[in-house]
């Protein structure tokens, strides 16, 4: 499992999801949305550029969750 995470400075939902993995000793690559081209990813993945995003990779599919939410990211763990 590879776990992606596209991060926002000074975002508290970005805080949070950060907290969580890390409270759940995943591995996880985070990504700040300091460049535009980042910022075009973020957009691609979610049709929003204000939101933090986990990208998880699983041989049985990509999983996408924008925002922190608990409950979709425990699912797609």
């Amino acid at each position: 499992m590879k776990i992606i995470f596209y991060s926002f400075p000074r975002c508290e939902e970005s805080s949070k999801i950060k907290d969580f993995l890390k409270s759940r000793n995943l591995d996880f690559k985070e990504i700040t949305s300091d460049n535009e081209e980042i910022k075009k990813e973020i957009l691609k993945l979610s049709l929003q550029n204000k939101k933090p995003i986990v990208k998880i990779i699983k041989n049985r599919g990509i999983y996408v969750c924008t925002g922190f939410n608990e409950m979709a990211l425990k699912r797609m763990l």
